[in-house]
């Protein structure tokens, strides 16, 4: 999986516009997540904002900055998250790259069931990239009405975008 995972790093650096971005929030890979480590460290090595998620508590999620990866320990659940206490305001972030167990081909992902990003994301005015593997693209769940559906996903083969108005049109697969 690390090269499947090395391949989808250079993918997002091709298909988004990075390099001008100021703030990036990315996760810290839990499980058998994509691996976006690579892209965090050349982030912070080019000194850009990097920032990551905390569970605050039962409902709430943030986003605080690291500088290196020592920032961040463990937490209860084993997800490695920021040290940090002061959050960065949802409207500084310019790219998201955002996680799941699964996602549809209409850029809906399906989580571990918190819904803490679907709370996050409801108001936000972020551009929201779900990052996964090919075989995590799949029609087999339908939605809730709460669910706040991704601007792209990426994998390793393909990139999905949602439609404006059109969730069900004009995806693009890449080769």
């Amino acid at each position: 999986m690390e090269r499947t995972s090395l391949i989808i790093c250079e993918r997002i650096e091709e298909l988004f516009p990075l390099q001008e971005a100021q703030t990036l929030a990315f996760y810290y890979p839990f499980r058998h997540e994509v691996n976006v480590l690579p892209l965090l460290k050349k982030y912070i090595i080019q000194k850009k904002r990097i920032v990551l998620p905390k569970v605050l508590n039962s409902t709430t999620m943030a986003f605080f900055e690291i500088q290196n990866l020592e920032d961040t320990a463990p937490s209860a659940y084993g997800i490695y998250e920021p040290n940090a206490t002061v959050p960065v305001n949802p409207e500084e972030i310019d790219w998201m790259f955002v996680p799941g167990v699964a996602f549809t081909e209409h850029c809906y992902r399906l989580g571990y069931g918190g819904g803490y990003y679907d709370r996050y994301l409801k108001n936000a005015r972020i551009q929201t990239v779900g990052v996964a593997y090919d075989f995590q693209i799949t029609n087999q769940f339908e939605p809730d009405a709460y669910d706040v559906p991704l601007d792209y996903v990426i994998t390793e083969s393909r990139r999905l975008q949602r439609q404006n108005g059109d969730d069900s049109s004009n995806r693009s697969r890449e080769n």
